[in-house]
């Protein structure tokens, strides 16, 4: 056992790739759901650092390589679009394929048994930054990814090669559905990633606009909080998505999630609602029958009882020895032809129907990113040649084109634009 005086010790800074966010000898995780845009934001990261162009916060790295372990999306439908559409340098972009293995099959490089040859690779094609999407999925065989000690026996010999060759390396994951959570705790699998990590980096919807995200920094060992960056996703010529950078965030990497997830967890209930009120439109049915027609639907239980209090499901026992329960709609809400307060109209779908703003009310569920989106009591006008959603989902606004939470046959506005299109009586 030896002991080391610090007086010996030379101080160092950190070195950053990406000052604040990613540093270089450490690992750094980025987190969020599908579809919020975590692999075309290091697509966009990787095609700056090939050119040497300024990154987010104008900090100029490079111009050096980058490793790509992206199982989940393809180099010539995916990858290699949404690299052209960021401008990136090819011939310092490389993706690391598939392996044969002793018994001859094609699969994905296992960690950690695969370090070695990463860091041969890495320095081969001048790389220094690595990025794996999703980290879950190149765990070898036998190593859990919700056991920390495991975690941390994969992890930790990644780590190790960054911090002798000074790499970056972002290990993405997605969220789990623990509502409410701080953004330190939704993350999928065990807590190691995050103590092995020295910067987290979390990605969501902006609370305050629909139509953009955010990314936030959940935890950093080494700097101070950095600011939380928004940013958009732009459709191509070529099909691909482009990431395009704005302003700064107010919001913090635990109000991002809580935020943003509660309104989507309000989306999936709303749903729910929809789709069971479709369900007994027709009639009583049994209850088991209706979970299992749910469950297809990716209703989740939990889900489906809130949708049932919220609609007030009629519960009935058949006179049998079996006593099945039987599920079925509330009186006023049984004939969706005669209205009533959540009911619809037979037109679904057709354009240019007039109704007052008073039974526009009774449509409009309210959207996901504009709460509250019911008409006001007591207000008075029209709305013309306003066209419903043919189903419950997410639908564009007919007027301004925001995505919007309906249920079937609502009336395809958000709510500022019921608003707006109001004309007096």
């Amino acid at each position: 056992m030896s002991v080391i005086t610090l007086a010996d010790v030379r101080p160092e800074r950190v070195e950053w790739l990406w000052p604040g966010y990613v540093p270089f000898g450490y690992l750094t995780m980025l987190e969020g759901k599908g579809g919020i845009g975590k692999s075309t934001m290091m697509l966009d990261l990787a095609a700056r650092l090939s050119t040497g162009a300024p990154l987010p916060g104008g900090a100029r790295r490079g111009p050096f390589g980058t490793l790509l372990m992206m199982q989940e999306d393809g180099l010539e439908d995916v990858i290699r679009p949404r690299l052209d559409n960021a401008g990136a340098d090819m011939s310092r972009v490389h993706a690391l394929s598939t392996v044969v293995d002793e018994d001859g099959n094609e699969v994905y490089p296992a960690l950690p048994d695969a370090v070695t040859e990463i860091e041969r690779l890495m320095i081969q094609y001048d790389c220094r930054l690595l990025v794996i999407d999703p980290i879950m999925n190149y765990f070898a065989k036998g190593y859990s990814t919700g056991i920390d000690s495991e975690i941390r026996q994969v992890l930790m010999p990644l780590h190790e090669m960054c911090k002798r060759n000074r790499f970056a390396a972002v290990l993405m994951r997605h969220l789990n559905r623990r509502q409410g959570a701080e953004a330190t705790d939704r993350g999928t699998g065990g807590s190691g990633f995050l103590n092995v990590a020295r910067s987290a980096l979390v990605v969501a919807r902006d609370p305050d606009n629909p139509v953009q995200f955010a990314m936030a920094q959940s935890k950093t060992n080494l700097a101070g909080q950095s600011p939380t960056l928004l940013y958009a996703l732009e459709n191509c010529e070529n099909g691909a998505a482009r990431l395009a950078w704005g302003g700064v965030s107010r919001h913090d990497a635990d109000a991002l999630v809580q935020l943003s997830g509660s309104k989507e967890e309000m989306s999936e209930l709303e749903e729910a609602v929809a789709f069971l009120r479709d369900l007994l439109a027709e009639g009583e049915m049994l209850a088991r029958e209706a979970q299992r027609h749910a469950r297809d639907a990716g209703i989740a239980d939990r889900t489906l009882r809130r949708a049932r209090e919220q609609l007030g499901i009629r519960i009935q026992k058949e006179r049998s020895a079996n006593g099945r329960s039987i599920w079925a709609l509330p009186e006023d809400l049984h004939n969706p032809a005669q209205g009533g307060q959540g009911g619809y109209s037979e037109n679904v779908g057709q354009v240019g129907q007039t109704e007052t703003l008073q039974q526009l009310g009774q449509h409009v569920q309210g959207a996901i990113y504009t709460p509250g989106g019911q008409v006001p009591n007591g207000q008075v006008g029209q709305v013309r040649q306003v066209p419903r959603v043919p189903f419950a989902g997410v639908h564009p606004c007919s007027r301004c084109g925001v995505d919007v939470a309906f249920a079937r046959g609502a009336v395809a506005l958000c709510s500022e634009c019921l608003q707006a299109r109001v004309v007096a009586d």
